[in-house]
């Protein structure tokens, strides 16, 4: 490296704007005293001048030793800042007054960089007020002209250092920016579960909003859907003013402008979203106007998109859109490493035949279940369901079309549950369902509606119709018990009560199931008669 840029490196990282000023005005000072444009200036002025270069430098020293920002490379004290302005602006009135056109004219309009635009512009007025007076009255120019030349000298300067130090603010957000892309890198592909991973991803999202300033951000994941039986979009991480309105939404792919981002595999920015055709018949907040969506695409398959919405006209730009792609492209690694990790566990967790949880899912949802309603103080529910007579549908249909009577019993089970029901099998032609914060008369009507389904279904088999009944075991936690082992065996009783009692019905328990007298007195629902003549067995 050239040392004498080393050094200039180095003194860069000191140097704020104002000591940066300092040392431009101290310049100027110097050459108005040695080489004045106009006349020979005063003693008293010259050492007056000196003076006040001095004393501008002391006050531009900055409040911290290592100014690391651009931001606080500009920062001063307000007071002193308002000084140093004040002493400019001075010395711009007295120096035309005495020599007339000077380069200390020009320092107002560098003050004026890191004022706001109507700071800066009514900086400019008075240092151009001041400038023109002095000229005027020494009778060196007109008034009309001596402003020229004084808004001349001051908006060049200004001009030249605003934009100076809004495109090494926008380089420094980049970097900053970029910097969260790669920490956000590292961390999302270690994230095995999506609801992790999506959080990861809306915080570093949100450390992006000075560089692209959302309102509101929606990350859509890409789902199967039963009803629709395909893939569909489902907003899974929300942030932003309107969180409620795009909670629970859902988009077809090729639906809206998500949906089509989605399809075609390309991000969108639209300057106004409320007059997008493409978007027309979705709803939207009012407030919206710019949209920008990035599809996360792994693999080259589509497996979501995030919106941005901004309440700013074109409030997003192509370089906001390539940044936060980069996140999205890391972001897409750990998002399918979860999708793919979600579908191993559904799949460990899935029976093959009926579609229903496994006895291992079932175990521990129900201890998860029974300790969220001690824990809240709910009731929970346990039907334990077992089919009559199904070793003779074995024996006369053969194991193949019994399995397939299991899985068209589990669909049965599935549609006359509740939407919150954890339906299980619990092995062989037994089924479980796990009712959240149920009392036990309410599960028992429940199981009561799955039993008349199952008894008016006919089971379509191979070249053949069969139809079955099954008897249901019902009990509830507090009611029945005050241990999760104990609510088993209470609905595991109740069944068993079922099947003495003639089968095809529902028992409900009670603390005296227990007890063989009670067991064996208790009444039963008659038996309806199953096509299957064949002698009970269970």
């Amino acid at each position: 490296m050239n040392p004498l840029r080393g050094i200039i490196q180095q003194a860069s990282r000191f140097f704020t704007y104002p000591l940066t000023i300092a040392a431009v005005r101290l310049l100027a000072v110097v050459q108005t005293i040695a080489f004045p444009i106009g006349a020979i200036l005063p003693d008293w002025l010259v050492y007056a001048l000196l003076g006040y270069s001095v004393f501008a430098a002391i006050l531009a020293l900055p409040p911290r030793a290592t100014p690391n920002s651009v931001e606080q490379k500009a920062a001063l004290r307000p007071g002193a800042y308002g000084l140093l302005i004040a002493f400019d602006v001075i010395a711009t009135g007295v120096v035309a007054w005495t020599s007339g056109v000077s380069s200390i004219a020009m320092l107002p309009g560098l003050d004026g960089a890191v004022l706001g635009i109507g700071g800066a512009a009514a900086l400019i007025a008075v240092a151009s007020a001041a400038f023109a007076v002095g000229m005027v009255v020494a009778g060196r120019a007109t008034i009309g002209a001596a402003l020229t030349q004084g808004l001349v000298l001051d908006i060049g300067p200004y001009l030249a250092a605003a934009f100076s130090l809004i495109a090494r603010r926008s380089a420094e957000r980049q970097i900053r920016a970029i910097n969260h892309v790669l920490d956000a890198g590292s961390d999302l592909g270690t994230k095995l579960a999506m609801a992790e991973v999506l959080t990861q991803l809306l915080n570093m999202l949100r450390q992006f909003r000075e560089s692209v300033p959302w309102q509101n951000v929606v990350v859509y994941v890409a789902r199967y859907d039963d009803n629709a039986g395909e893939e569909i979009l489902c907003a899974e991480a929300i942030s932003g003013s309107h969180a409620d309105f795009y909670r629970g939404s859902k988009l077809r792919f090729a639906d809206g402008l998500v949906g089509y981002a989605a399809s075609e595999q390309r991000p969108l920015i639209v300057p106004d979203l409320q007059k997008e055709l493409r978007d027309a018949s979705l709803p939207k907040p009012k407030a919206v106007r710019a949209a920008m969506v990035v599809p996360i695409i792994c693999e080259n398959v589509t497996i979501g998109s995030v919106l941005f919405t901004s309440a700013v006209y074109a409030g997003f730009t192509y370089d906001m859109q390539r940044l936060v792609d980069r996140l999205i492209r890391l972001a897409s690694v750990g998002i399918q490493n979860a999708r793919l990790h979600s579908k191993t566990l559904e799949l460990a967790e899935t029976d093959s035949m009926t579609g229903l949880l496994t006895n291992r899912a079932y175990q521990e949802r129900l201890d998860s279940e029974y300790r969220r309603a001690q824990t809240t103080k709910q009731s929970l529910a346990l039907l334990i369901l077992d089919v009559d007579y199904f070793k003779h549908v074995n024996d006369t249909y053969g194991h193949p079309q019994g399995d397939e009577l299991l899985r068209q019993l589990g669909e049965v089970i599935r549609q006359h549950a509740r939407k919150d029901d954890i339906c299980c099998r619990y092995g062989g032609d037994e089924f479980t369902v796990v009712m959240p914060e149920t009392i036990k008369a309410e599960a028992a009507m429940v199981a009561g509606r799955l039993r008349q389904a199952v008894q008016d279904r006919v089971f379509q088999l191979d070249g053949a119709t069969a139809k079955i009944t099954v008897s249901i075991g019902v009990a509830g936690y507090p009611q029945d018990t005050s241990s999760r082992p104990a609510l088993v065996k209470a609905a595991d009783d109740a069944l068993y009560a079922a099947k003495q009692s003639g089968r095809n019905n529902v028992k409900l328990a009670n603390r005296l199931l227990n007890h063989p007298k009670a067991l064996n007195g208790a009444a039963g629902i008659a038996r309806v008669p199953t096509p299957i003549d064949a002698q009970p067995s269970r």
